[in-house]
């Protein structure tokens, strides 16, 4: 679920940001630029994947690219914690 938008949505705040972009009129950013890269931190409800978990919280942010500041946190994390076999290997 989202919307177009024209305005780039970047989060101000260092990685990790604690709080939602500015897409975030409600709980969740909905807004989304049409040639906008996006990196979505999903949890598990059931048995489907959502990034709608943590109210006002940075579950899908808008990233710059592959040397993005989100995506070098993910990529360090997951090299600490890789969690559950199975897991898709990083690119």
């Amino acid at each position: 679920m989202g919307y177009l938008a024209d305005e780039v949505a970047f989060n101000s705040g260092s990685v990790p940001c604690q709080s939602v972009r500015p897409a975030g009129g409600s709980c969740y950013a909905l807004e989304y630029q049409p040639a906008g890269e996006y990196l979505f931190l999903f949890t598990r409800s059931g048995e489907h994947l959502t990034p709608c978990w943590r109210p006002l919280g940075p579950t899908n942010e808008q990233i710059r690219g592959d040397d993005d500041p989100w995506l070098t946190w993910v990529r360090e994390h997951l090299a600490e914690d890789p969690g559950t076999a199975g897991r898709p290997p990083l690119p």
